[in-house]
């Protein structure tokens, strides 16, 4: 009734480069980062149409101009060559070249390159506008390999110096505002280098820290059971709780909304609901 428009953005953030994971580690200066689980990559398919030469540049002109036939740092990249097609027009086609009810032989250009799922059927439809064609023809083959990487859950940091477990505990007190941490560790003064982060509630990539042998993993939400599994296999766990993990979502998206020019933008500074005595 207010007229308000609202947009959520959660596990989206949660798993964007760049997002709440990424911005979680540029508060504690970890910069050297890699993916830790839920890795998201970019699906890739080759589009192949045939066409007339004549009207080849029409397509390699949309190709040039768009963002379409990337290859790593290249783009417009295409491949084409000639070839021989037959067909018959039946009595109601209307055929842009050949004769009605003939077998045909021409000559055409077989034309092809690679596009991401989220550009296929835009792709696709201006193929049909651009095409001469009454009927034209377009193969579509999924490729093995994967485009770029779209997102992932957490990050795992290797620090360039190693820290003891309750330094780490005072810097995060001091970024966050955090007077007490709730923590596991066998030894709090042992020296750690490889550190695991999940903001929200991040215990079911716990398998993951293992795996990747990291020695502390900050997230929240940890049950005991887990942090039970979490010290048999070594590791420590610092639970900051699943707000003061992901607060600082107001930052980042006030950060991405100043960009925009014209528009007042609002940062909504919320405490935790939870006290401690």
């Amino acid at each position: 009734c207010n007229n308000i428009n609202i947009f959520s953005f959660h596990t989206n953030m949660d798993k964007k480069i760049n997002g709440l994971a990424d911005y979680f580690c540029k508060k504690l200066n970890f910069y050297n980062t890699k993916h830790l689980s839920g890795v998201a990559e970019e699906k890739l398919f080759k589009v192949t149409t045939f066409i007339p030469e004549k009207n080849l540049n029409s397509i390699i002109d949309y190709l040039k101009e768009s963002n379409v036939g990337i290859i790593g740092n290249y783009r417009g990249c295409s491949f084409f060559h000639k070839g021989s097609g037959t067909f018959i027009p039946q009595n109601n086609s209307s055929p842009y070249i050949g004769d009605k009810n003939r077998f045909n032989i021409i000559e055409e250009i077989r034309l092809e390159f690679q596009v991401n799922e989220n550009q296929l059927k835009n792709v696709l439809k201006k193929l049909k506008r651009l095409h001469p064609y009454e009927e034209p023809v377009f193969d579509i083959y999924p490729l093995l390999q994967k485009g770029k990487i779209l997102g992932s859950l957490g990050r795992i940091a290797e620090l360039n110096k190693k820290i003891t477990l309750k330094s780490l505990m005072n810097k995060i007190k001091s970024v966050f505002d955090i007077e007490t941490l709730r923590y596991v560790s066998n030894n709090e003064n042992d020296e750690i280098g490889k550190i695991a982060v999940c903001p929200g509630s991040g215990m079911s990539l716990l398998s993951g820290v293992i795996k990747n042998r990291c020695e502390v993993f900050i997230t929240g939400d940890v049950k005991y059971h887990e942090a039970q599994t979490a010290l048999y296999a070594g590791v420590s766990i610092i639970d900051l709780g699943h707000f003061n993990t992901e607060y600082i979502f107001t930052e980042i998206m006030g950060e991405h909304l100043k960009q925009i020019p014209n528009i007042e933008v609002l940062t909504f500074k919320q405490k935790d609901i939870f006290k401690y005595a």
